[in-house]
């Protein structure tokens, strides 16, 4: 195992030393191989790094920060290969792995370049990457995607990436075009958690797309999806915040659990080109402040009943403008054991299932104006639920035994909510 060092004092052509330190991320890249680690001292750092080599299991190439040093890193301005249809390779990103494997990036400071002449991703992960670990970084005023990945698969492969850890980072994206704030195609065992996205200006925020499979999406907070042109009422439009979209491949058994979702358009399932979404499980998810709750079929997704089996069981949600729970497509979904309360319908046609849901009854939250959606000892919410694909612990990690209550929260005499409280805060 070598340690290898990056600096603005550096010079490439020195061997990588504390002493003698490269200049650029690139040239750490060029050099570093399994088991290796590369330290980046403060400063920033304009590139555009593509990765050449692939860590092993058990030997990760490690990117990280110095110590406590602030590392920024943004694209140059230059023309990037852009995606194309009619000549597809891979999307372009800040940072490229594109058939890599086993690479950590942890630490840094992503910030965009003030201009429209960007990659399509900050990183780009394709043709076959897998084991990447993308963990506790920042990536602040960007203006594109914060991941894209899979898109492209190897020859003989059935996914174009898998394996990808997305955890304890902040995203914030106030400018730019459309774009899907983590764009994931073809991916399998993806896994966001753990983050906190604070703003996307225009475009989805999570999307598992066509032929992405056995993911998680869990303990996020995610605040603020807009879409700049009016809506109806000539105000903004609140976009979906996390969408399962089989298109045309699929999507199925993805896990969305105890994620928060404020001032956006909730969860959505759909198939906008008759991909069946199915067996994907959404539970312990609050909602509140947004223009829709939970459902399937929305938008645009004419294909009918594409969206089977799916379970939405123990989430709540409070003030949706517009839809709290909806299947106006699809068959067979399951709606149990949810709350709404506060404005919005329910509309679910007759083809899915609900049962023991509080809907449009006050479940008499502890504090709903301040974000505590606790319920109190004396709600209709408390032992009201059906036991039947429950989860086993409630979105504070409390134990539901025998019968549960009906939202993302058991009843406790003493709740405690650290992750909303630290997060409502950043």
């Amino acid at each position: 195992m070598t340690i290898y060092y990056v600096a603005k004092t550096g010079n490439n052509t020195n061997p990588g030393t504390e002493s003698q330190p490269f200049l650029t991320i690139q040239k750490a890249a060029n050099v570093a191989i399994a088991g290796d680690t590369v330290y980046v001292k403060v400063g920033t750092y304009t590139e555009h790094v593509i990765f050449p080599n692939s860590g092993a299991l058990g030997r990760y190439i490690t990117f990280q920060n110095y110590s406590t040093d602030v590392v920024i890193i943004k694209p140059p301005i230059k023309t990037y290969l852009k995606w194309d249809q009619a000549n597809p390779i891979h999307h372009s990103g800040n940072l490229e792995m594109i058939g890599k494997a086993y690479i950590k990036i942890k630490g840094f400071k992503f910030i965009g370049n003030g201009s429209e002449a960007v990659p399509d991703g900050v990183i780009s992960i394709e043709q076959g990457g897998n084991n990447i670990l993308i963990d506790g970084n920042i990536m602040d005023d960007i203006w594109t995607s914060a991941v894209i990945a899979g898109y492209y698969k190897p020859s003989g492969e059935s996914y174009g990436a898998w394996d990808i850890i997305f955890t304890n980072n902040y995203v914030r994206r106030p400018n730019g075009g459309w774009v899907e704030l983590m764009s994931y195609d073809s991916v399998n065992r993806p896994d966001i958690s753990y983050n906190s996205f604070a703003y996307q200006v225009f475009g989805e925020g999570l999307d598992y797309k066509s032929g992405t499979d056995n993911g998680v999406i869990s303990y996020n907070y995610i605040d603020n999806c807009w879409h700049p042109t009016a809506g109806p009422g000539g105000t903004k439009m609140k976009w979906v915040a996390i969408y399962i979209d089989a298109y045309d491949e699929g999507a199925s058994n993805n896990h969305i659990f105890n994620n928060i979702i404020s001032n956006a358009g909730g969860v959505v399932v759909g198939s906008e080109m008759g991909g069946l979404a199915q067996n994907n499980v959404f539970y312990n998810n609050i909602i509140f402040d947004s223009t829709l709750g939970f459902g399937t079929g929305y938008c645009c997704s004419p294909y009918t009943p594409n969206e089977q089996n799916n379970i939405f069981i123990n989430n709540t949600t409070y003030n949706i403008e517009s839809m709290a729970y909806f299947a106006e497509r699809g068959k067979n979904n399951i709606f149990r054991n949810n709350i709404a309360y506060g404005n919005g319908s329910i509309i679910i046609n007759t083809q899915n299932i609900q049962d023991h849901n509080l809907f449009s009854i006050d479940p008499q939250f502890v504090n709903a104006a301040g974000h505590d959606f606790h319920i109190k000892s004396t709600s209709p919410a408390i032992n009201q639920g059906n036991p039947t694909g429950a989860p086993p612990i409630d979105f504070d990690g409390n134990p539901r035994i025998g019968i549960p209550d009906i939202g993302a929260y058991e009843y406790t005499s003493s709740p405690t909510c650290p992750q909303l409280s630290v997060l409502l805060t950043m």
